[in-house]
Order: C-alpha cells, then structure tokens, then sequence
C-alpha cells in the first residue's frame, strides 16, 4: 500500500527553481493589472473589479522571488488604499 505524505507538514528539501519565463510572464501580467490604477486619479473602475484585481495581484505576487513578491504586493495594495480613500461615502 503507498504511503500518503502528511499534508501539513513542512515540503520536503529546497522549493524549486521557477521558470524564468514563468516569471517574467508573472511580472507582465502584473504590470497590465497594475498600470491603470498607479496613473489614475480615482478609482478607475467599478469596486468589484478593483477587488478583482487586488486578488489576481495578491496571487501573481506569490510567483515572485522574494522580496520582490512582497513589495510589489505592498506598493500597490498602498495605490489601491490611497484610491479607496478618495471614494465619497454617504453621509448616512
């Protein structure tokens, strides 16, 4: 009978070594998700389809090396802040 891995423990040895192509695919695709929002004023689209983007981003940014991965997840997590911040709330 096979012996199933444990699944929560640690992986075994050193992680892989992604693809250069991988990453350089990752980091275009982040840039074309990124890009309206760091040049825009207000939020340049609909709040689902900024939270969309804040996913897709937040996903893509785990396929990066280290520390690149999570400054590229906080630099744009601080534009989209700063564009959810300008949205008029109701007074209500």
């Amino acid at each position: 009978m096979p012996h199933q891995p444990d699944l929560f423990a640690p992986p075994p040895g050193r992680p892989a070594e992604r693809d250069p192509e991988l990453i350089a695919y990752t980091r275009l695709t982040i840039q074309r998700i990124v890009e309206p929002f760091l040049t825009a004023e207000t939020m340049p689209c609909s709040l689902t389809a900024a939270t969309v983007a804040e996913i897709r981003v937040d996903g893509l940014c785990n396929m990066l090396p280290e520390p690149e991965g999570s400054e590229t997840r906080a630099a744009f997590f601080a534009h989209l802040n700063r564009l959810y911040a300008l949205i008029p709330t109701d007074p209500e």
